[in-house]
């Protein structure tokens, strides 16, 4: 899971996107879902800011942050199978739908 979002214009999140980019409801459900990567303590998920420098990370982040987005904030979840690419919803409600749908529950 990757959210993109520019920092500078945090301001301008609805309030469902500031909980899911902010949220500490959403940082737990993520740890308690997905795996630790290969430092053996960063979990598989991240939120960042639109201009975040990826060269120390993972190829996989590298090439999620190149991929086009058509607005901030980006919303991209996948389980290997299937996901979900596109704007990050207004509410944290349809953000948490999509994280259960492509996340697993």
């Amino acid at each position: 899971m990757l959210i993109v979002y520019d920092s500078a214009h945090a301001d301008k999140l609805t309030a469902g996107q500031q909980a899911a980019v902010y949220g500490k409801s959403t940082r737990e459900y993520l740890n308690a879902r997905t795996p630790l990567g290969s430092d053996g303590k960063t979990h598989e998920w991240r939120i960042w800011d639109k201009d975040v420098a990826t060269d120390a990370e993972e190829k996989v982040w590298q090439d999620a942050m190149k991929r086009p987005r058509a607005s901030l904030p980006w919303f991209i979840v996948s389980n290997g199978k299937a996901g979900y690419e596109g704007p990050l919803p207004a509410g944290v409600d349809e953000t948490m739908t999509i994280l259960k749908k492509y996340g697993g529950d």
